[in-house]
């Protein structure tokens, strides 16, 4: 465990409100919501293959 564990609840809580932000900032320069989840989830994918390369070196996350 860190220092800084945090409950499930809490650690949602804070994701939900972060893609809040992010929908707002897209949204106040025009762009749609389909155009953040594509946006998030071209993030996600990255961060997942990172990742899982990491692992597959034996990489510490």
């Amino acid at each position: 465990m860190t220092e800084r564990s945090e409950s499930p609840e809490r650690l949602f809580r804070h994701l939900d409100n972060l893609v809040a932000d992010i929908i707002d900032q897209f949204a106040s320069h025009g762009h749609g919501t389909a155009v953040v989840i594509e946006t998030l989830q071209d993030f996600l994918a990255k961060r997942q293959l990172a990742y899982e390369q990491s692992r597959s070196r034996g990489g510490n996350c």
